[in-house]
């Protein structure tokens, strides 16, 4: 940088200081800020696929337990209708 303060400031200097020292800068400090986003944007993919991963499980947990409950109810159905025959009574499924 010393060489740039003794010459006369001219396109062509400014030109190579630019190139040589201020662009490197800007590119280091766009480098960082760029990391510190992308590092800040997979840490909240990974906190969204976590709670998505939760709820889908939970999802599963909900679909199994309504399966069962339409199972047991299908059972009690035809049990019922077969009760109500063997008395001689009216039933209905629903």
């Amino acid at each position: 940088m010393a060489d740039y303060d003794e010459k006369p400031i001219t396109y062509k200097t400014l030109e190579g200081y630019m190139d040589k020292v201020a662009y490197p800068r800007v590119r280091g400090i766009i480098r960082e800020e760029v990391g510190r986003d992308t590092d800040k944007i997979l840490t909240s993919n990974d906190r969204l696929a976590k709670k998505l991963d939760r709820i889908l499980t939970e999802q599963q947990a909900i679909t199994v337990n309504y399966k069962r409950v339409d199972q047991r109810v299908e059972y009690l159905e035809l049990f019922s209708a077969q009760v109500a025959q063997k008395l001689g009574l009216a039933f209905e499924r629903m």
